[in-house]
């Protein structure tokens, strides 16, 4: 008797067990990146970070008075909403699952007759940061879950008669932001209230020229900027914005060389890129050397519909 007792016992703990896996397998986040297409569908699909598989697709577009609003930037902070930008202009979040608005604001900021759209946006802590490519160089927060507005500032540097405008962002945690201010300065931001934190001067400097960025993002506690050179220059910064690494990624097919376009990390590894806008690419975070490439353009015909922007999601 003593013996079926233990056996039952061990029994027991073995199902406590497999449900107690069962239950938490699912609560993990696989290391993802999700990516918007301005497609007439207004696609929006998600890729394996380990294989460029594809995992899901949904289709989601804005409609306001008779016109079509398509996704163009998007930023991720868990598995279960996207926040994207349509037409460059309305902020909305979407429920992942089917592409649901579950509400949407107008972005744009309005200064007279003009309105400037949205030039960028990223997402942390609970909220949404959004620059506008207005003069003043406007950065606003949105709560995550409402899409309320909590403050709005400017954010724009003059340095001679130049004007450097925050048009890139990348966010993580609750405490900071950062933004590029045109291809010259790397800004870090408090988002309690949008304060400078600390800025530095990055420019790019290549055959005498220097040369503008295309994107920004953030992982780990470190930044990684990627260049409009010939190179295809891609530099990490590290959390007080002092140089780490900086190495040349070029993407080539046949004749053809494409510089990264655009950036996402997960974590402290691994940071992805967008190739010339079309073919997204694995990059090793500790000295940036690319891992696998995939095509990810959608074909449309006789063409081909390359993503607008791209974002990671998942544990570290």
């Amino acid at each position: 008797m003593k013996r079926l007792q233990v056996w039952l016992r061990l029994v027991a703990l073995a199902i406590a067990s497999l449900v107690v896996t069962c239950f938490a397998g699912p609560q993990a986040s696989a290391q993802e990146v999700v990516a918007s297409y301005a497609d007439g569908a207004g696609s929006i699909i998600r890729y394996r970070i380990s294989d460029g598989s594809e995992v899901s697709r949904i289709h989601q577009v804005y409609r306001v008075y008779g016109t079509t609003y398509l996704p163009t930037r998007i930023a991720v902070e868990d598995s279960s909403s996207y926040y994207v930008v349509f037409g460059n202009r309305f902020l909305a979040r979407l429920q992942a699952s089917d592409g649901a608005i579950l509400w949407v604001v107008d972005a744009g900021t309005t200064i007279g007759y003009t309105t400037y759209i949205v030039a960028d946006i990223a997402v942390a802590g609970g909220s949404v940061f959004v620059s506008n490519q207005d003069l003043g160089g406007r950065v606003a927060r949105y709560r995550a879950s409402d899409g309320a507005l909590i403050w709005s500032v400017q954010r724009a540097v003059q340095v001679g008669s130049l004007r450097y405008l925050p048009l890139k962002l990348a966010a993580t945690g609750a405490e900071s932001f950062f933004a590029l201010l045109g291809s010259q300065f790397l800004c870090k931001m408090s988002q309690r209230d949008g304060a400078v934190i600390w800025q530095v001067p990055i420019p790019l400097i290549y055959y005498f020229d220097p040369w503008g960025v295309t994107d920004l993002t953030v992982g780990g506690g470190v930044e990684y900027v990627s260049n409009l050179d010939p190179r295809g220059t891609v530099r990490k910064f590290n959390p007080a914005g002092a140089l780490v690494w900086q190495t040349s990624l070029l993407y080539r097919i046949g004749l053809t060389y494409y510089i990264p376009t655009k950036l996402a990390a997960v974590g402290s590894d691994p940071v992805m890129a967008l190739f010339g806008d079309r073919y997204l690419a694995r990059i090793r975070a500790s000295d940036g050397q690319v891992l696998w490439t995939k095509d990810i353009s959608l074909p449309l015909g006789y063409m081909y519909i390359s993503p607008q922007d791209i974002a990671a999601i998942g544990a570290p």
